[in-house]
């Protein structure tokens, strides 16, 4: 999984000028061979790929805000959300492993790098 922290409205202004323009950029971030994320400085979910939800077999409404949770096992749960929780108050760049659920119902060990980064820098 790879994470992006952005303000809410530098990423809505950034997206909107993206679809004015008529970048692919949305497309293309469905065809990248991973499962890709991007909250809000509170760490709440606004955006996971086409690929994170064809793995997790969860709809786009139960990823976002914090329902990505049910896709993490249990035993994992709070040793993830104490790590995020660091990472966001910190803003540096850190990983975790955690079993993500897979839409069959199997967790499997992917590995986990969340990065922040401001949209608003990227031209």
């Amino acid at each position: 999984m790879i994470g992006a922290l952005a303000s809410p409205d530098s990423r809505d202004e950034r997206l909107g000028t993206m679809v004015n323009r008529g970048d692919q950029l949305p497309m293309m971030i469905d065809k990248i061979p991973t499962l890709a994320w991007a909250c809000r400085p509170d760490g709440t979910t606004e955006f996971v790929n086409q690929r994170w939800l064809d793995y997790t077999g969860l709809s786009l409404e139960a990823s976002l805000g914090w329902g990505w949770q049910v896709a993490i096992h249990p035993d994992d749960l709070e040793q993830l959300m104490d790590t995020w929780l660091r990472l966001l108050a910190s803003g540096e760049p850190g990983d975790e492993e955690a079993r993500l659920r897979r839409f069959d119902g199997a967790y499997r060990w992917p590995a986990a790098y969340a990065r922040s980064v401001s949209l608003c820098a990227i031209r």
